[in-house]
């Protein structure tokens, strides 16, 4: 494929939606294209058992803290003013406990340009083991609030999730997989 192959397909390119799980990824996507004077947007999936390359799963962890926001599994956070030892103790761990207990899977985005909107998708797992999906509530991306005071963090993560789907889908961009051997010398 040409360098200007692959920039007209990165321009017509747009994420719906990307998943990363444990044994697949998953990306819906569009791509925009014009035949004579009309225009076709074309909805596609691509899934996938490729090992995704750590640029594409680094992003996905880094909203975990914005979950546990959204979620207030972060509520005890602010544990520098317990001043008892043991509640602050506690209190750490219950964090500690809620965080580790979450794991984001992906993101759907919606909109275009300043209307631009994503969902943050996630498995929570709850004491007895059982796990179950969760989502975050629809968050504009051009709207900053109290409430959401990471949209400027979580637009750019948005941007270099959909920059690295296109990677995974178009350029076979994946982990590298390495075997590791006894050393056969000792």
């Amino acid at each position: 494929m040409t360098n200007k192959k692959q920039s007209d397909n990165r321009a017509q390119f747009s994420l719906s939606k990307v998943k990363v799980l444990k044994d697949k990824v998953v990306v819906d996507y569009h791509m925009d294209r014009t035949i004579g004077s009309e225009f076709f947007r074309d909805t596609l999936k691509y899934e996938s058992s490729r090992f995704p390359h750590p640029d594409l799963k680094t992003p996905l962890m880094t909203l975990k803290p914005m979950m546990a926001h959204i979620f207030r599994l972060d509520t005890a956070k602010n544990v520098a003013s317990i001043t008892d030892k043991a509640q602050r103790e506690s209190a750490i761990e219950a964090v500690t406990d809620n965080m580790n207990s979450l794991e984001i899977t992906g993101i759907g985005l919606s909109g275009s340009n300043d209307n631009r909107a994503v969902v943050i998708t996630a498995m929570l797992r709850s004491p007895s083991g059982m796990t179950m999906a969760i989502n975050s509530h629809l968050i504009r991306l051009g709207i900053e609030t109290p409430a959401y005071p990471f949209v400027e963090e979580l637009n750019e993560i948005a941007k270099k999730l959909e920059e690295e789907s296109y990677l995974y889908v178009f350029e076979s961009k994946m982990a590298q997989q390495t075997i590791a051997f006894e050393d056969e010398t000792k």
